[in-house]
């Protein structure tokens, strides 16, 4: 048993004994038109893609490393501030030595931050029986800005008397 499908009147839109309708020639027209006009754009963006994709790669690029900046801008400060802390302490416990207090700060930030805080300077005053330590330095900056971010804390400890 063979099958043959009489193919003889079928269009684009299937057979006309399906009930479908023919569509009108102005629709057809319009249809055809926007067509044209719908290549016709694609064909005027060709190669706007790798262009977009470029902007969008340099600005999540951007975006990243302001967000690692930040984030290591953020650690040498908390960093420096327990410095200046830690030698405010130390300077109490042993007796207000400035000189002790200083060197402790100064291996704090070193020993935590390694190269990433430059310019170190740790300056201590002692004011009648209170001595105020100043931990500063300054944070390189890893995109192209020209000037590095300055961080810096202070800190004060109360000295006693030994018993």
């Amino acid at each position: 048993m063979s099958l043959h499908f009489d193919l003889g009147d079928v269009g684009r839109f299937g057979s006309r004994d399906m009930d479908h309708r023919e569509r009108t020639t102005g629709r057809h027209r319009q249809r055809r038109a926007f067509e044209r006009l719908w290549c016709a754009r694609l064909l005027e963006e060709r190669g706007a893609t790798p262009v977009e994709s470029v902007f969008g790669l340099v600005l999540l690029v951007t975006i990243a490393v302001a967000i690692v900046q930040v984030s290591l801008v953020v650690y040498a400060r908390n960093v420096v501030a327990a410095a200046a802390h830690e030698g405010a302490r130390v300077a109490v416990e042993r007796g207000g030595d400035p000189r002790t207090a200083a060197r402790l700060a100064e291996d704090v930030v070193r020993g935590a931050t390694g190269r990433l805080v430059d310019d170190l300077e740790v300056a201590i005053a002692t004011v009648g029986r209170s001595l105020h330590i100043r931990v500063t330095g300054s944070v390189g900056t890893l995109g192209p800005l020209p000037f590095a971010i300055r961080v810096d804390e202070d800190a004060s400890a109360r000295l006693f008397d030994a018993p």
